[in-house]
């Protein structure tokens, strides 16, 4: 009997090139191991290397980073299956998008008019920064406006959130996050509304509401519809009537929780640890900790996700610590196909940690959610043994796969640690996968609030 025999010639694997990247790092250095580039730099190298028919490494030295931009990675400037990029990191690798101020660049108040309207108790302790004077400006302030909105299409058709609610301006000392001004004091604990005047009012106690007729940042931070949905407004109030700006789900309902506190008032600074911004003047009010004088402070007022993928391939990052960022840690849309998270944490996120999107736009949004059809989405995409700690929306909300076709996304979420999740956005669920044929295996959530 004879056989026909066809040879396959086995493919050899392409060479492995290394880029070594420092904090400390110069865009001008080759990225050797004795001349470390930066992680912008070593973004523009790994495309040349990888043109070139090269794997690549990238080797990230123990520091934090503080990123003022996104690394942006597109089909160019990413991986292919023969010649993948991985972002490594070597020791304990900080990401940020946190502005540190140190606590000598704090003053006390001495402004009779900002003294009055802070509580005679403590008008003695609060100091206060201008954060124009460390780049932040007023118009990075977020405004609760009620807006809900997804996302919205930009010419390059990448996704970002324009919704205000939610992707606080938030204040750190080192990694723990201060409590904004509020009352009543304390995470959880809420007071209850004496009665409904209106779709968007209630009335409160007089006595406690006076004091905050004249705050103008004030919001509303309560469950004034469904006992599930809670909500944030910018407030006025007046003569005991609070009024809610545009609710993003409902109106009062008399059947609600009745549960809501007020916060971002000046008169409410009264515990330490506690802040204010006044976004005319753009200076931020706080009643220090022993912890905000020895260490300063860090501010997360810059929205960009650091991590942006639009048509990205074949890219993982390993090890990396993705902390005090306001907006998503890792944002991404159109097509990105076999990107890999592992061992990675993502703590102090306001929004999400990683929001993975298909192709559309806003008014698109519902009728994908009940379609399950997902053009554009991640696929094969790798979310496994990660942690993801005080994440203000969800950890994971990923996209991919259509159901219409059975087309499978291949995504698979695995073996993650979430704690803390949807600490802001309460109503969220704190792992997403839509569409067709992903994976969510084996994953540790626990207190949620």
């Amino acid at each position: 009997m004879l056989l026909n025999m066809v040879y396959i010639p086995a493919v050899a694997e392409a060479p492995l090139v290394e880029i070594y990247v420092s904090a400390n790092g110069s865009d001008s250095a080759s990225g050797g191991i004795n001349e470390p580039v930066t992680l912008t730099k070593a973004r523009e190298l790994m495309y040349a290397k990888r043109k070139a028919g090269n794997r690549v490494d990238i080797h990230i030295e123990e520091g934090t980073y503080v990123l003022s931009s996104p690394l942006e990675f597109t089909e160019g400037y990413s991986g292919t299956e023969q010649c993948p990029v991985r972002f490594v990191a070597d020791g304990e690798v900080i990401i940020t998008t946190a502005t540190e101020i140190q606590f000598d660049g704090f003053a006390k108040i001495t402004d009779d008019d900002i003294r009055d309207g802070i509580k005679a108790t403590v008008r003695n302790k609060i100091y206060k920064v201008n954060l124009s004077d460390y780049g932040i400006t007023a118009g990075d302030m977020p405004v609760y406006s009620g807006i809900d909105i997804k996302g919205a299409e930009t010419d390059d058709k990448f996704l970002t959130y324009t919704g205000d609610n939610y992707d606080d301006v938030s204040v750190f000392t080192e990694s723990t996050e201060l409590p904004v001004a509020q009352y009543p004091n304390g995470e959880g604990n809420y007071l209850k509304w004496l009665s409904i005047t209106g779709d968007k009012s209630f009335s409160v106690e007089k006595a406690v509401s006076d004091n905050w007729e004249s705050e103008k940042f004030a919001y509303f931070e309560g469950y004034p519809g469904y006992e599930y949905s809670c909500e944030r407004n910018n407030v006025t109030v007046s003569d005991g009537i609070v009024n809610l700006v545009n609710p993003i789900r409902s109106s009062m309902r008399r059947d609600g929780s009745n549960r809501y506190k007020i916060k971002h008032m000046l008169y409410e600074l009264d515990v330490p640890g506690e802040w204010y911004i006044d976004r005319e003047t753009n200076v931020l009010y706080i009643y220090p900790t022993e912890s905000v004088k020895e260490k300063g402070i860090s501010v997360t007022a810059n929205k960009m996700s650091p991590i942006r993928l639009r048509k990205a391939n074949y890219l993982t990052f390993e090890g990396i610590t993705f902390d005090r960022i306001r907006g998503n840690a890792v944002l991404g849309t159109y097509n990105a196909n076999s990107v890999t998270f592992k061992n990675c944490t993502f703590s102090n996120i306001s929004n999400q940690a990683i929001f993975i999107r298909a192709d559309g736009n806003t008014a698109q949004y519902s009728a994908y959610l009940k379609s399950s059809n997902f053009t554009g989405g991640a696929k094969n995409f790798l979310i496994d043994s990660n942690k993801f700690i005080n994440i203000g929306s969800n950890a994971i909300e990923i996209y991919g796969g259509t159901r219409e076709s059975l087309t499978n996304s291949n995504n698979i979420i695995s073996n993650n640690y979430v704690y803390n999740a949807s600490s802001k956005q309460k109503c969220n669920p704190n792992i997403i996968m839509r569409g067709f044929g992903g994976k969510i295996i084996n994953n540790e959530i626990h207190s949620k609030p």
